[in-house]
C-alpha cells in the first residue's frame, strides 16, 4: 500500500518468547495479530515452543518443580487453565494490535489525499479486521467452551476423588477390623495353646504320678510277697527241722530199744524174739520217719517254688502295668500336640487369610481413586 507519506515501513519480525529461544515467530495468517512462538521443537528434541508449553518452561525454572504430567486429572485441569490464560492473554493482545493498527488505519485515512483508493483500503482492512474479530470470537467462543469442559471435567474428578476417599476410608475401617479380628483369633489360638500345653503338662504329671503309684504299689506287694514267702520258708524249715529232729529222736530212741532189746535177748530167747519184734518194729518206724521226712522236704520244695512263681508273676504283672501306664501317657500326650498343632495351623492360616483380604482391600482402595479420575478425564463435552 501506498499513501502521501510513502511506502509503509516493514514490520520488524519478532523473536520467539518460549524461554531461551532466538529463532523468529512464525509468521501469522491474514492480517491478525503476529504469533508469538515459532511453533518449533529444538533440534535436541523437546516440546514444541508454544504458550502451554512456555507456560510450563517458565512454571518449571521458576522452581516449582517439574511440569505436571497431563496425564493426571489434576494436572490437566491446571494445564487446561494456564492453556485458557495463555490464550485469553494472546486475544487481549490481538485485539490491542488491532486496536493500535485501526488507529494507524485511521490516521493514515486521515492523511491519505486519494478518497477513492482510501474507501476502497479502508473496506478492506475493515472487511479484514471483521474477519480477524469473527475469528478471534470463535477462538474465544472454543476457549470458553474448553474451559466450561474442564470445569466439568474438574467437577466430575472432584466428585470421583470424594467418593473414593469415602470408600476408601470405609475400605480401611473394614480392613483395621480384620486384622483386630485377626489379632483377636491368634490370641485366642495362643491362649488355648497355652491351655493346651498346660492340659499336657498335667496329664503327664498325673500320668508320672500314677506310673510312680503303681511303681511304688508293686513294689511294696513283690516285697511283701518276699517277705511271706521267706516267712513261709523259715516257718516250713523251721517245722521240718523240727519234725527232722523229732524222727532222729525217736529213731535214736527206737536203737535204744533194739539195744536192750538186744541185751535182753541174750538174756532169754523169749526176749531175744520180744527183741527181735521190737527191734522190727523199731526199723519200721525209723522208716516211716525217714519217708515222712523226705516227704515234708518235697513239700518245702514245691511250696518255695510256688512262691518264686508268684513272685515272677507280680514282677511280670508290675512290668507289663508301666508299659500300659507310659504308653497311655505317651499316646494322650502325642493326641494332646497333634490337635494343639492342627488348631494353631487352623487358626494361622485363617488370620493370615484376613490380613491378606484385608491388605488386598486397601490396595483396591488406593487404586480406585486413579480408576476413577482415569475415566472421569476422558470425557469431554461437544464444542
Amino acid at each position: 500500500m501506498t499513501s502521501a507519506n510513502g511506502p509503509a515501513a516493514k514490520v520488524e519480525p519478532k523473536i520467539c518468547k518460549y524461554p531461551g529461544c532466538t529463532r523468529h515467530a512464525k509468521p501469522g495468517k491474514g492480517r491478525g495479530a503476529p504469533n508469538e512462538y515459532c511453533h518449533e521443537a529444538d533440534p535436541g528434541g523437546g516440546p514444541v515452543h508454544n504458550g502451554p508449553n512456555a507456560w510450563k518452561a517458565k512454571q518449571k525454572t521458576a522452581g516449582d518443580g517439574p511440569a505436571p504430567d497431563a496425564t493426571e486429572p489434576a494436572a490437566r485441569v491446571s494445564l487446561a487453565r494456564a492453556s485458557l490464560e495463555v490464550q485469553l492473554e494472546d486475544m487481549r493482545n490481538q485485539f490491542a494490535g488491532m486496536g493500535e493498527r485501526l488507529t494507524q488505519l485511521s490516521e493514515t485515512l486521515r492523511v491519505s489525499r486519494d478518497d477513492e483508493a482510501l474507501a476502497a483500503e479502508l473496506k478492506h482492512r475493515q472487511q479484514q479486521a471483521d474477519a480477524d474479530v469473527a475469528a478471534a470470537n470463535l477462538r474465544a467462543d472454543d476457549a470458553e467452551a474448553a474451559a466450561r469442559a474442564m470445569r466439568e471435567d474438574l467437577e466430575d474428578a472432584n466428585d470421583a476423588a470424594r467418593e473414593a476417599i469415602a470408600e476408601s476410608e470405609e475400605t480401611a475401617a473394614v480392613a483395621r477390623w480384620l486384622v483386630a479380628e485377626a489379632q483377636w483369633r491368634t490370641d485366642r489360638a495362643e491362649a488355648a495353646a497355652r491351655a493346651a500345653e498346660q492340659r499336657i503338662n498335667e496329664h503327664q504329671a498325673q500320668a508320672e504320678a500314677a506310673i510312680a503309684t503303681a511303681r511304688r504299689e508293686a513294689d511294696a506287694k513283690v516285697e511283701q510277697a518276699k517277705s511271706e514267702a521267706a516267712q513261709q520258708i523259715r516257718a516250713a524249715s523251721a517245722a521240718a527241722d523240727e519234725r527232722i529232729a523229732e524222727a532222729e529222736a525217736q529213731a535214736a530212741e527206737a536203737d535204744s530199744r533194739r539195744a536192750a532189746a538186744e541185751r535182753a535177748a541174750e538174756r532169754s530167747d523169749q526176749a531175744r524174739q520180744d527183741a527181735v519184734a521190737a527191734a522190727a518194729e523199731v526199723k519200721q518206724t525209723a522208716e516211716d520217719l525217714r519217708q515222712r521226712l523226705d516227704q515234708l522236704r518235697a513239700e518245702h520244695d514245691e511250696q518255695v517254688r510256688a512262691l518264686r512263681v508268684d513272685i515272677d508273676e507280680l514282677h511280670h504283672t508290675h512290668r507289663a502295668e508301666l508299659t500300659r501306664l507310659t504308653a497311655e501317657a505317651r499316646a494322650d500326650r502325642t493326641q494332646l500336640e497333634t490337635s494343639y498343632r492342627s488348631e494353631l495351623a487352623r487358626v494361622r492360616d485363617e488370620a493370615n487369610a484376613r490380613v491378606a483380604a484385608a491388605e488386598e482391600a486397601l490396595a483396591h482402595a488406593r487404586r480406585a481413586p486413579a480408576t476413577r479420575a482415569r475415566g472421569g478425564g476422558r470425557r469431554r463435552p461437544a464444542v
